[in-house]
C-alpha cells in the first residue's frame, strides 16, 4: 500500500490501480476466497480483450463473496519503477497485495508468444517458478486460456510444471467451479486440493495427462 500511496502517481498505468467499485469486492478480510486473475500481457495490449472481465464475472457469479483482483504485465517504465522500490510485478490492481496473499491464481494465456512472460513474472515476483518448489503456503496457480493446449511448453520432462494445474476447455461454467473447489479444499495440502479439483472440474483430465 505504501508504494501506491507515495509513488503510484508515477506509474504509466496508474489508473489501473485506482479503486474500481464496479468489481463489487467485499473487504479483503471479509472475503470467502481471494482470487487473482493474471494476464500475461500489458493492459494496453489486452484492453480490448474481455477475457479477464469474463473470468471476473464468472467468479463473481459463483462466489459473490470472493475478492476478485486483476494483474497485468507492467509496462517497461512501470517495471523499472517497481524494481527500484522492491515491489513484485504480480500485484493486485485493487488490493495492492502481492500474489502470495491470494488463495487462487488464474493465469489466462491467449497466445504462445506471451507464455514466455509467465516465468518472467514469477521470478520478478519472488515466486518459485516450478510447482514442486511451492509448498502449501502458496496459492494454487491454474493456467488456462485459448493457448492452454500449448501448455506443454511450461511442463518439464519429469512432470513438474510452472502452474500447479492446466485447464483445457471452455471457461464458461468451469471458472466458478475451480474457485468453488478451491474454497472447499482450502487449508488442505496442495496434492489434496488438486485432487479435489480433478474430481470437481470437467477438463482436468487434460491436466493429469500434461503432468
Amino acid at each position: 500500500e505504501w508504494f501506491f500511496r507515495e509513488h503510484g502517481h508515477l506509474l504509466r498505468d496508474r489508473l489501473l490501480y485506482l479503486p474500481n467499485p464496479t468489481i463489487g469486492n467485499p473487504a479483503w478480510m471479509d472475503a470467502d476466497l481471494r482470487v487473482l486473475v493474471v494476464r500475461l500481457s500489458s493492459f494496453r495490449d489486452v484492453d480490448r480483450s474481455s477475457t479477464h472481465l469474463v473470468l471476473a464475472r464468472e467468479l463473481r457469479r459463483d462466489l459473490p463473496r470472493a475478492f476478485v483482483d486483476l494483474a497485468f504485465l507492467p509496462t517497461s517504465d512501470d517495471r523499472a519503477l517497481l524494481e527500484r522500490h522492491g515491489i513484485p510485478f504480480l500485484v493486485g490492481t485493487q488490493s495492492h497485495r502481492a500474489v502470495e496473499e491470494f488463495d487462487l491464481v488464474m493465469v489466462s494465456n491467449s497466445c504462445l508468444p506471451e507464455l514466455v512472460n509467465l516465468p518472467f513474472l514469477l521470478a520478478r515476483s519472488r515466486v518459485p517458478i516450478w510447482s514442486r518448489e511451492r509448498d502449501d503456503e502458496w496459492p494454487l496457480f491454474v493456467l488456462g486460456g485459448s493457448n492452454a493446449a500449448a501448455g506443454h511448453a511450461v511442463v518439464k520432462t519429469d512432470g513438474d510444471a510452472m502452474p500447479d494445474a492446466l485447464f483445457f476447455g471452455e471457461g464458461e461454467g468451469a471458472v466458478g467451479a475451480i474457485a468453488v473447489s478451491a474454497l472447499g479444499s482450502r487449508g488442505r495440502p496442495k496434492p489434496q486440493r488438486l485432487e479435489a479439483m480433478a474430481r470437481d472440474v470437467e477438463g482436468w483430465k487434460g491436466v493429469e495427462e500434461a503432468r
